[in-house]
């Protein structure tokens, strides 16, 4: 898998189990499908189809923004 631009972002998940906010990164999520919560140790599923999807979105649309700017002034 690609790395993104976000990819070193660290966002919190929390439990719902204690709520315990569990500090993870984004290339990390996007890497594993649970995870364990550091406050009561009980499994967190990750639902990663919508925040794949997100992600892959903000990613191209960066890419567009790059090629757009430097493109900039070409013609």
């Amino acid at each position: 898998m690609t790395k993104g631009l976000f990819d070193g972002r660290e966002i919190e998940i929390a439990c719902p189990k204690c709520g315990h906010q569990n500090a993870k990164t984004i290339g990390w999520l996007r890497t594993y499908d649970e995870l364990a919560c550091v406050g009561c140790h009980a499994t967190i599923k990750l639902d990663h189809e919508q925040f794949r999807a997100g992600l892959d979105q903000a990613d191209k649309s960066v890419d567009d923004l790059r090629r757009t700017l430097r493109d900039f002034g070409k013609k």
